[in-house]
Formats: C-alpha cells, sequence, structure tokens
C-alpha cells in the first residue's frame, strides 16, 4: 500500500511559524492534468471522475491551478448529489475525514472556468491528485 507523504509550512513575518508533515495510506492513487478554458458567464462545467468505486474511498485530495480566483469554482459530487459551489482561489487540500467537510462523499469534481472567454492567460492548467482505497 503506497505511503503519500505531504508538509506544508506557514510563516507570518515576525510572527509564529507552523509546520507540518505526515503521511496518508492509500491503495491507489489518479493524477490527472487537464486544462479548462474560460468561458465566461455561460461556462460549463466540467465533470471530472476521480473514484471509480465507492464514493467513501477518497483518503487525499490535492487541487493546484495555474490561476485561483473567484471566477473559478468547484463542487464534489456523490454521482448524485453536488456539494456547494467554491470559488478555487487558492490551492485545495483534504485529507482523511476532513473530506466529509463537503458534505458528500466525493466521486465526480465539476470545475468551472467563468472568466472572460477567449481570454488564454485566464485557462486553468489543473493538476489534481487523488489518494484512494481500492478496496472499500
Amino acid at each position: 500500500m503506497p505511503q503519500m507523504t505531504f508538509g506544508v509550512s506557514v510563516q507570518v513575518p515576525n510572527g509564529p511559524q507552523m509546520a507540518l508533515t505526515g503521511t496518508q495510506a492509500a491503495e491507489a492513487y489518479d493524477k490527472i492534468e487537464l486544462t479548462i478554458e474560460p468561458g465566461g458567464s455561460g461556462a460549463p462545467e466540467v465533470t471530472i471522475e476521480i473514484q471509480p468505486a465507492a464514493a467513501a474511498a477518497v483518503v487525499l485530495m490535492l487541487i493546484k491551478s495555474s490561476i485561483y480566483g473567484a471566477d473559478l469554482t468547484y463542487k464534489l459530487s456523490d454521482g448524485t448529489t453536488d456539494s456547494a459551489a467554491v470559488a478555487l482561489d487558492s490551492p485545495l487540500f483534504l485529507l482523511g475525514s476532513g473530506i466529509a467537510l463537503c458534505g458528500v462523499a466525493p466521486k465526480v469534481l465539476k470545475i468551472k472556468n467563468a472568466f472572460a472567454a477567449g481570454d488564454a492567460t485566464k485557462n486553468a492548467a489543473l493538476e489534481i491528485l487523488v489518494g484512494r482505497d481500492a478496496t472499500p
């Protein structure tokens, strides 16, 4: 079973600093790379399957984008019910039972790029890493 390692460090200038490292066991992982072009107010919602089996099997999810902002939004879905839309205004890292905060056990990720259509500087190049149990 692969051990996925992670680390993050946050420092406030002239203030506190916190660092965190750890591991997360996962039986399988997927790395997804895709670019979503801006579509303005009529932007389509792009559906990305992140889990082929039982939705509750996701144990780690990281979403990194080349751009961030209020016009780039995501929802998580169990295939039937969607979470609320949230702006992808920074990288997203969900781990362990914290994934439940989305209100659904994610099986599908839905992304919408509503930046101005035709603006190539607003192409969202996404990298998505999902760690999951393959035998839930």
